[in-house]
């Protein structure tokens, strides 16, 4: 599933409202592999396209069943931030 891959090996233990970098990174690397060469860390956050497919990965770790509450906490975060930019 990409949506756990974006979250193995990451500290979830952080405070509410922040999330790892290394997410951010493991989301630039994916979309990378799918054929979007131009994502970075400054971008995935940016514009209408990358926003968009990092938020189905970040569904798909929020909906997954074996997702830790508190990995689904941090994908959930994320989701309301790329929804806050509208």
């Amino acid at each position: 599933m990409i949506g756990c891959s974006l979250f193995s090996g990451v500290n979830h233990e952080q405070k509410s409202g922040s999330h790892p970098a290394k997410t951010d990174r493991r989301g630039v690397n994916n979309l990378k592999e799918f054929g979007y060469p131009s994502v970075s860390a400054d971008n995935i956050m940016a514009g209408k396209l990358y926003p968009a497919f990092f938020d189905k990965m970040l569904e798909e770790t929020v909906e997954e069943w074996s997702t830790p509450p508190s990995v689904r906490k941090v994908a959930q975060g994320l989701r309301d931030e790329i929804a806050a930019l509208g």
